[in-house]
């Protein structure tokens, strides 16, 4: 089932988005990635997302923190995600957008989708 994941880049306040039509992504700075983040504090392979059962599970496999709703993922540790939830990966936001949700593109200051 495929979903949306919208990337907010917080220097250039881009906001950048991605269909995703398989049920695990690998998000990370090398181009291999399925979602590349570009970014010196991005791991190559950074984390990755897999979606089961209509649910989001976010793990996190790089050297490099990742904080899901400003709390951190440890290494190895994989949390659930839900749509809106706020994915933080050095500079960056990502939100999940999945079947049947409004696609929203304005983002506050921080980074989050208004």
């Amino acid at each position: 089932m495929a979903f949306v994941l919208r990337i907010f880049d917080a220097e250039t306040k881009n906001v950048r988005v991605q269909e995703i039509g398989t049920l695990s992504v690998k998000l990370g700075r090398s181009d291999k990635c399925d979602v590349v983040i570009d970014s010196p504090y991005v791991s190559r392979e950074h984390a990755v997302l897999r979606q089961a059962d209509g649910k989001y599970v976010l793990e996190s496999v790089g050297k490099n923190v990742t904080y899901v709703n400003r709390r951190e993922v440890p290494q190895g540790g994989a949390v659930e995600v839900l749509p809106d939830d706020e994915i933080q990966i050095a500079g960056f936001s990502l939100f999940i957008e999945g079947p049947g949700r409004a696609k929203r593109t304005e983002v506050d200051a921080a980074g989050a989708l208004a």
